[in-house]
């Protein structure tokens, strides 16, 4: 299922999303994918408590990672209307590299 949120121009939204993984050392990354485009890569967080993010990232993305509930939120500030896109989380398995896409939320920014 997709959910959707509404932003405003310059507000801030979060994104939520719940994983499931036996593991205890894995990544958690989150994407978004805009009209015609390949998905981008957003921010990540390793299960350690280590942040990564995209250069265009740096300012106005931040994760949260509750690993004892399986948890994690997107928040996005000062929204601009290029943030409209589909963005979903991926568990990236520390041993394989594999990743397991989930929660896939449009943000549509007015």
């Amino acid at each position: 299922s997709v959910a959707s949120v509404i932003g405003k121009e310059g507000g801030r939204v979060t994104m939520e999303c719940h994983y499931d993984t036996s593991l205890s050392n894995y990544y958690l990354n989150w994407y978004r994918e805009q009209k015609e485009t390949q998905p981008h890569y957003v921010l990540q967080k390793y299960s350690g408590g280590h942040t990564d993010k995209a250069d265009f990232a740096k300012k106005r993305f931040s994760i949260e990672l509750q690993t004892s509930t399986k948890f994690t939120s997107l928040t996005t500030s000062l929204l601009e209307l290029s943030d409209s896109a589909l963005y979903y989380c991926a568990l990236e398995q520390h041993s394989d590299r594999n990743q397991t896409y989930s929660h896939y939320t449009v943000l549509c920014i007015l």
